[in-house]
């Protein structure tokens, strides 16, 4: 498979092959905007990098309380929302209120509305994944003690109000940012 990859702009591109600039954009390691000029069909792109991938669906939630406050958890030296992985059988839905209830110990939600998906790669003993992971809108009400579960290496879970929410921004990962700004900063 011969490709050229541009970024968009008349910058000077590495030296290197596309699989390795492709490797390099997934790790976060340059910030350009790619894309590829195959002499092959794009199937023949996506049969040859594909398998490669494991796929991953998920779901989770952006959880608010009556004050405005956001739900979050931190593990990973990241503050992340709270998701996890779609167990056979079981709806996006489902999964987004199991894995809150899982990992922050509050059960007593509200779905309000779906939110649009996010994807994002990820590395994981030496293989790449892709997740895609539907979001929901949720409130809570009740008086539950937040808990954290720690054999998911999760440290602590906290609700962040409106003061601090743009600095655990800033802590979090790419998707997470973006499916917040839709919901919080516009």
């Amino acid at each position: 498979m011969e490709n050229t990859i541009v970024d968009g702009s008349d910058a000077n591109l590495p030296n290197q092959p596309a699989s390795e600039i492709i490797t390099t954009w997934l790790k976060g390691g340059n910030s350009l905007n790619h894309y590829i000029l195959s002499n092959d069909a794009p199937d023949t792109f996506f049969k040859i990098w594909m398998p490669q991938i494991i796929q991953v669906e998920a779901a989770g939630g952006i959880v608010t309380n009556p004050s405005g406050a956001v739900l979050f958890i931190f593990r990973n030296h990241h503050w992340d929302l709270p998701k996890g992985h779609v167990d056979p059988g079981e709806t996006h839905r489902e999964t987004a209120m199991r894995e809150i209830a899982e990992e922050t110990g509050l059960t007593q939600l509200i779905l309000l509305q779906q939110l649009p998906d996010t994807w994002h790669c990820f590395m994981l003993k030496g293989r790449w994944h892709l997740k895609h992971t539907c979001w929901f809108a949720m409130r809570y009400e009740g008086n539950e003690t937040l808990i954290p579960q720690r054999s998911e290496g999760i440290e602590k879970v906290e609700w962040i109000g409106p003061q601090r929410i743009r600095s655990v921004l800033q802590q979090c990962y790419r998707s997470v940012q973006e499916v917040l700004g839709i919901q919080i900063l516009t």
